[in-house]
């Protein structure tokens, strides 16, 4: 199947006729690629594919409760008549008996009265065909399987649900069930359900029968109340995401307006008084080093000359006060020796050597006082001279580079103050993500409650069935004559456990290949070798799990949420790869939440590779610059979807809007 052309007249947000050729430039270039901003038209866009091809049948996610004819008139562009209506028209080519043929369906819906009519036409090869026309909802599945829509038309809120561990599972059983055609058999065990119950209670006794009436009526209550919440629950996994993206763009806006630095304020404003305290008393500090010896330092040379001199007038002062006793003392030998002495020669020269000696200690003693220096001021002054001063040096050079460091950092601190805003400037981006967190917080909590009643459903209907087999066994006891009935009955039992058998078989026979298939699109996105080793899928609750290469699990905590999404985005490629079907791929918002270099193996590794005709549409926020010089030369077509502001709603135009986006 190969999409050809699209039109929407007056669908939704877009307004007057658009149409847009998606055929392909060759088999090389599969990609056609629409940008638009977000609420211009691209979700529009998506669902009006899925619309066109299967009317009320189709599942999208803004129709969520709403009745098919609410669903369609909601659907008509606010500026026009509902009486003039809107269209849909879809232009598809398949190849048939080894040749091409061409399709457009158009459906058509107005409003009549005070009804809502719809049409459907279909044309082959462009002749109306009216049998074709009419049956048109059993055809479609010729074509593009219903049930495997999901695994071709997606859009980035899908992906990141099916990222999330906590929903994976049940999206993963629902498309697996509808790849492998396990719906029906769920539907037959269902059905043989109801036939046992209603032959039973055809043949039971009143008593029985009204037991087995009232159990029947609150299993279908209890399954209608399930359905709606399933269906309430599906909106509100796509509400919690929108709300998610929306609070996630709040808050990088208020961080990239400054509000980080504004929630920061208080903590820079303590930091600036705990620093300025500090310098305080790192200049105090300075100050008592001024006040004290340290200035010393700059006249260390004199200082030197001082203590020599001190010193020098220490000693004069000291031979002075000696001199009698060197006196006395000298008198003494030459005394001594003069008595013993038996050379008279030797005593005078000693004699003469004694007084040179005490003439030169006299000058000493003689030598003029200018300082004066007591002993103790001598001793401090060496000690400065020394040691201390040097010491002191140190102590002021590690002050200094203190006081440096604070005041840089002072500076650090004043220079974010000064990038701090205003609150008052930030006033509406505040309001703004205050109400996305509050709208995040409320949706959130009714999905938690939400599946809280689902699991408390799931319980009653258990104890419902438990209920209907002990009673349906009472019946049997109480007398089934029938045996017809009685043949149906065990029959039904009977079929119904082979076809949980058969469900089983069909599963074991083909999960190892869809292990395969996702492992394989999961390790061409990843590049990450040796990070996953195999993938499994357990039979039973159909829950994926991701293997190393040594076969023991990886949590999912421990894969980055970019890795989650790829693994996403690789279950639905293995899945479209299983189904054996060529049918186009249509991506809305495809990138999400990935970062750089993740996106960079989707646009290089997936877009151009997951089928043989694939339709992006990408906000301005996921297709730029440089992913878009990647993806060119796959790119067969480029579209901009725009809102006209005089006009009051969106059309298409060529041309993709963002390649110049930074």
């Amino acid at each position: 199947m190969l999409l050809t052309q699209v039109v929407l007249h007056n669908v939704g947000v877009f307004l007057g006729r658009n149409e847009v050729d998606l055929s392909m430039a060759s088999a090389e270039r599969p990609v056609v690629l629409f940008g638009g901003l977000n609420g211009g038209g691209k979700t529009t866009f998506l669902e009006s594919l899925q619309l066109g091809l299967y009317g009320k049948l189709a599942k999208t996610a803004r129709r969520g409760s709403k009745a098919y004819e609410a669903y369609l008139e909601s659907l008509i562009n606010e500026n026009v008549h509902p009486e003039e209506g809107a269209c849909i028209e879809l232009a598809f080519r398949e190849q048939e008996d080894h040749e091409d043929r061409e399709y457009r369906v158009v459906r058509t819906w107005r409003r009549v009265r005070t009804r809502i009519t719809e049409s459907v036409e279909v044309e082959v090869d462009g002749l109306l065909d009216q049998q074709l026309s009419q049956s048109w909802d059993e055809e479609v599945e010729r074509f593009l399987p219903q049930r495997l829509c999901s695994l071709f038309f997606f859009d980035g809120e899908q992906i990141e649900a099916l990222a999330d561990p906590n929903q994976s599972s049940e999206i993963l059983q629902t498309a697996i069930s509808g790849l492998l055609g396990l719906e029906l058999v769920d539907q037959l065990v269902t059905d043989l359900r109801v036939t046992k119950r209603n032959k039973l209670s055809e043949r039971t006794n009143p008593q029985h029968r009204a037991k087995l009436d009232e159990i029947g009526r609150q299993v279908e209550a209890l399954n209608d109340e399930r359905n709606s919440l399933l269906a309430r629950r599906g909106e509100l996994v796509r509400e919690v995401a929108q709300a998610q993206n929306e609070l996630d763009r709040a808050n990088s806006d208020y961080e990239r307006q400054g509000g980080n630095l504004l929630d920061k304020l208080r903590e820079l404003e303590a930091q600036k008084s705990h620093q300025k305290a500090v310098q305080s008393r790192i200049r105090e500090e300075m100050r008592l080093l001024a006040a004290g010896a340290f200035p010393l330092r700059l006249v260390t040379k004199q200082l030197e000359t001082l203590r020599a001199k001190a010193s020098k007038e220490l000693d004069g002062k000291l031979v002075s006060d000696a001199l009698p006793i060197l006196s006395t003392h000298d008198e003494q030998v030459i005394e001594w020796i003069e008595c013993r002495a038996s050379q008279p020669e030797l005593s005078k020269e000693l004699k003469e050597f004694l007084d040179q000696l005490r003439r030169q200690q006299e000058e000493k003693a003689h030598a003029t006082t200018e300082l004066d220096l007591p002993r103790t001021a001598l001793y401090q002054l060496s000690n400065l001279l020394d040691d201390g001063l040097d010491q002191l040096a140190e102590r002021a050079k590690r002050t200094s580079n203190e006081l440096s460091k604070i005041e840089d950092n002072l500076a650090d601190i004043e220079r974010a103050l000064v990038r701090v805003p205003d609150e008052s400037a930030l006033s509406e981006v505040i309001r703004r993500r205050e109400r996305a967190r509050l709208q995040y917080e409320r949706v959130d909590a009714e999905l938690q409650s939400t599946d809280g009643q689902l699991n408390a459903l799931a319980a009653s209907l258990a104890e419902e069935y438990r209920r209907s087999e002990e009673a349906e066994r009472e019946a049997r006891l109480a007398g089934l004559r029938d045996q017809l009935d009685e043949r149906v009955i065990s029959t039904a039992d009977r079929i119904a456990g082979t076809m949980e058998t058969f469900k089983a078989k069909v599963l074991e026979r083909h999960l190892a290949r869809l292990e395969t298939l996702i492992l394989e699109s999961y390790k061409a996105l990843l590049h990450k070798e040796g990070l996953v080793g195999s993938i499994r899928i357990d039979p039973e609750e159909l829950k994926l799990t991701v293997l190393r290469s040594d076969g023991t699990p990886i949590e999912p905590g421990r894969l980055s949420a970019g890795e989650r999404q790829l693994l996403a985005t690789s279950v639905l490629w293995g899945l479209a790869k299983a189904s054996g079907r060529a049918l186009p791929v249509v991506i809305d918002t495809p990138l999400g939440r990935l970062d750089a270099t993740h996106r960079r193996n989707l646009v290089e590794n997936y877009f151009s590779n997951a089928s043989h005709q694939v339709i992006l549409l990408s906000t301005d926020e996921e297709i730029t610059d440089r992913y878009y010089e990647s993806l060119a030369p796959t790119i067969s077509g480029e579209y901009e979807i725009y809102f006209d502001e005089e006009r009051g709603g969106s059309g298409i135009r060529p041309g993709y809007p963002f390649e110049e986006a930074a």
